[in-house]
């Protein structure tokens, strides 16, 4: 603290804030969130072992994540690897496949969020996943 003939006290009330209000948390996100509604394959991994497999379906994709439906709950903090099928085919192109591993950062009510860690294109069908 400041002493002396010009000091000046901190003054919580003084900090500018970002007028958040009446915003949820879904317009303060980092990424913008777009609604679709694709079939995917999941994968939950710890220690790269596949501990359980099953299928489910997006509800919206960010850059940063991803937030889909399963109908069960997952550990938050364990790694999944989910194979979207993608919609869009270019030209003469087989059927795409969007591969995303990430964290899992919460599992509620049968469905999920995940931190995305990386991701990529494959063919429909190739490789694993």
């Amino acid at each position: 603290m400041l002493t002396g003939q010009n000091s000046t006290e901190f003054n919580p009330s003084l900090i500018v804030r970002p007028n958040w209000a009446g915003e949820s948390a879904a317009d303060r996100r980092q990424d913008r969130r777009y609604e679709i509604q694709l079939d995917l394959h999941w994968k939950l991994i710890y220690r790269s072992r596949v501990l359980e497999s099953g299928t489910g379906r997006t509800i919206d994709l960010s850059n940063g994540g991803v937030h889909y439906e399963t109908g069960r709950r997952f550990p938050a903090g364990l790694n999944v690897e989910l194979s979207i099928a993608w919609p869009a085919v270019v030209g003469d192109l087989a059927p795409r496949k969007l591969v995303v591993s990430g964290k899992i950062l919460r599992s509620d009510g049968g469905r999920t969020a995940i931190r995305k860690h990386q991701h990529e294109f494959r063919r429909a069908g190739a490789g694993p996943a």
